[in-house]
């Protein structure tokens, strides 16, 4: 257990609050690149330090650590160990441009620990050139938590429902920023309708349901109505409470997670939260090979895997999981027991503890 555990959120309704523990004192910041470069974060950053006295800074991402530094700068702020959680933006930095890969060497150079979510990311920082000498051993992959005591197995549609509407029902759970590749799944569903409505044998059509928000969600109506499929696509914003997420999914037959690396260079270093709650719940994964995805979705086992940018493939999936439910079913409950091997929060909980204790004993 940690010694004391505080957190700073700048903007995103951060609170600082404490648990009991042993061992560590550790502070949490969250930030996101606005925040960075507003004298007000760095400020309240450093009394935050001042207030917490930790041993431990745990960064949540590369910006939060230039937050961290930044503060430093300014107001004269006491040197602490802090450790940095690398999120997709950060290494998708590495090879972008020269001041981001800068950015990202200042960070990796003064942490002390670096925390990761799945080997696939610590495999692209420590393959990099320009990073590897500095990251080399300071890298721990750990893992997000999904706790399953907290989302029970779905089953699939009753027979019921899907006599009163036979189409496939998608879903969509998660930002709606370029990465998740939103256009290719709206194709992909546009094929099936079209399908349908020429008559192709077994063809039922299909709904898709896009859950999230974000600056994709306006281009994602107009393609669906350029598609000519508005009908058959709906965008459903402000829905972020487990219950309300656990619903979507349990009106659905499959969720799709289409992820792209984004024109910026911006991709997913592990399964995204959606995909594993989807996972936890027993629900049929459609997602792409992509950044550590696969560790999670293994193809025929416990998802169903398409290449990036291929909506074919991504049809050919979700017929998939459309015309064999056994094997759906299967795949999806195998799914869940992934995420209770993998991502079991005790698992995550020590992980973390041993990095605090390791940072704070240097």
């Amino acid at each position: 257990m940690l010694g004391a555990y505080h957190e700073l959120g700048h903007g995103l309704n951060g609170a600082t609050a404490g648990v009991a523990a042993e061992h560590v004192n550790v502070l949490r910041v969250f930030a996101g690149p606005q925040h960075r470069r507003s004298p007000w974060t760095a400020r309240r950053t450093a009394r935050a330090v001042a207030a917490c006295r930790p041993q431990v800074i745990h960064c949540l991402s590369g910006e939060a650590a230039l937050c961290l530094l930044e503060a430093r700068n300014r107001f004269a702020a006491p040197p602490l160990p802090f450790v940095v959680s690398l999120t997709g933006t950060d290494l998708g930095r590495l090879g972008c441009s020269v001041e981001g890969l800068n950015r990202i060497r200042e960070v990796l150079r003064e942490a002390r620990r670096i925390i990761v979510d799945s080997e696939t990311a610590s495999a692209s920082l420590l393959g990099s050139r320009f990073l590897e000498k500095i990251a080399r051993g300071k890298v721990t992959v750990v893992r997000p938590q999904v706790p399953l005591d907290d989302v029970q197995p779905l089953g699939p549609r009753s027979a019921e429902e899907a006599a009163r509407d036979p189409r496939l029902h998608v879903v969509f759970i998660g930002p709606f920023v370029e990465r998740q590749g939103l256009a290719f799944l709206i194709e992909a569903v546009a094929r099936m309708v079209q399908n349908a409505a020429q008559g192709s044998p077994g063809e039922r059509g299909a709904a898709l349901r896009l859950v999230g928000s974000g600056p994709m969600a306006r281009p994602a109506r107009a393609l669906a109505r350029h598609l000519g499929i508005a009908e058959s696509v709906q965008v459903v914003q402000g829905v972020t409470a487990l219950p309300a997420l656990l619903a979507e999914l349990r009106g659905a037959d499959v969720f799709a997670c289409p992820s792209i690396t984004a024109s910026g260079g911006d991709w997913e270093p592990g399964a995204p939260p959606a995909l594993l709650l989807a996972l936890a719940a027993a629900v049929p994964v459609v997602a792409t090979r992509h950044g550590g995805i696969p560790e999670s979705i293994e193809d025929g086992r416990t998802g169903f895997l398409a290449e990036e940018h291929d909506v074919g493939a991504l049809v050919a999936a979700l017929v998939r999981v459309r015309d064999d439910p056994a094997l759906s079913r299967k795949v999806a409950l195998a799914g869940r027991e992934h995420v209770g091997r993998e991502h079991s929060p005790q698992t995550a909980e020590e992980a973390l503890e041993s990095v605090y204790q390791s940072a704070a004993s240097l």
